[in-house]
């Protein structure tokens, strides 16, 4: 395991920076202070690179944690002819790197990302896996590993103001992890902050956005568990109902191409998929005549790594299904036309409602 590199100050991220952009291989870079034109903008550094026999100066922000606002407000914020603001900090997420690119502002960061475009230059080059890993002394918690991603699927399953207690009370994640998730989502521009320190809400600001990442992040094969069974009943909602009687009281609901046949049919659901807390036992497998196969079923049981996934379900014809969102993550990695159902899905008038 590489060893990371923690940056705790901004005075650790300019002394880092300049070891950086001496030490880069693929473009020139020059970097000073004294420059007047620093002093007039209180820019953190002017910033040169040399492409293509030319030289373009930048303006350069430093910054630990930086925000959506903060990024907007550098697109807004005036400069110098020819000298437009650049982002630095030490690790840049593919989502900062988007809302960059989206406000004309170029980026930095000391793992060896780049995104700048001057006039006919266009630089876009990913971290360098080399490179020895750099972030901030304190880094963000990742908002969509398995237990932090119920407070995402909150925003997405409910169209709602949400307090930190009823967060809480709804995801059982713990107020301080709430609380650190709820900052990291702000400052990424994925949900808005209203209200005063003793009343405040939060709203989801970019949904889309929102759901973009979490596709752009999920990995299906890490988060469940499946075994296929081949099933004799040409009728999968028959089966279901069979199987939901057997669960008792553990928990089960339905997602993928069954669950999406109730919310937007779209392709012909071949296959009954549930999520469930326990593995069949014998007698419920005898009664379904189900047999455990290692391809081809048309039953597919999914063990989830965290239980969030029964979070936000939804009934339809006494069925229990995921919320719409989750329905739609599980669509996109699977073959059977998923991703054209998943398609469909979002693109609904109903979904999410």
């Amino acid at each position: 395991m590489r060893k990371t590199r923690a940056i705790r100050t901004e005075r650790d991220l300019a002394v880092a920076l300049e070891e950086s952009l001496r030490g880069d291989t693929d473009l020139s870079w020059r970097i000073t202070r004294a420059e007047a034109i620093a002093d007039k903008t209180r820019a953190d550094a002017v910033i040169h690179l040399q492409a293509g026999g030319k030289d373009f100066p930048f303006l350069a922000e430093l910054k630990l944690k930086p925000t959506a606002e903060l990024i907007a407000t550098l697109a807004h914020r005036a400069a110098p002819h020819n000298h437009p603001w650049l982002l630095v900090a030490p690790r840049l997420s593919d989502r900062f790197v988007d809302l960059c690119r989206k406000a004309g502002i170029a980026c930095l960061d000391l793992n060896g990302r780049v995104w700048v475009r001057r006039g006919t230059v266009l630089i876009d080059r990913s971290p360098s896996p080399s490179r020895e890993p750099v972030i901030a002394a304190t880094p963000e918690p990742d908002i969509f590993s398995a237990k932090s991603s119920r407070v995402p699927r909150a925003f997405l399953a409910r169209r709602q103001a949400w307090t930190q207690a009823d967060l809480v009370a709804a995801t059982g994640v713990s107020r301080p992890l709430i609380s650190r998730l709820l900052e990291t989502l702000v400052r990424q521009g994925f949900l808005r902050r209203e209200g005063g320190l003793r009343n405040s809400q939060w709203t989801v600001a970019e949904p889309d956005a929102l759901l973009d990442e979490w596709v752009r992040r999920d990995v299906w094969t890490r988060r469940v568990t499946v075994r296929q069974y081949s099933i004799l009943s040409p009728n999968l909602e028959k089966t279901a109902r069979q199987l939901l009687a057997a669960s008792g009281s553990a928990p089960l609901a339905f997602t993928q191409w069954f669950a999406a046949q109730f919310r937007h049919p779209y392709t012909e659901s071949l296959v009954l998929s549930a999520y469930v807390g326990n593995w069949p036992s014998e007698e419920t497998l005898a009664a379904l005549n189900a047999r455990e196969v290692a391809a081809g079923g048309r039953l597919w049981l999914l063990r989830p790594q965290d239980e969030g996934v029964f979070q936000f379900t939804q009934v339809a014809n006494g069925l229990p299904l995921v919320c719409d969102v989750q329905i739609y993550l599980d669509l996109l990695q699977v073959g059977l036309r998923g991703p054209d159902q998943a398609k469909a899905l979002r693109e609904w008038e109903g979904f999410r409602q």
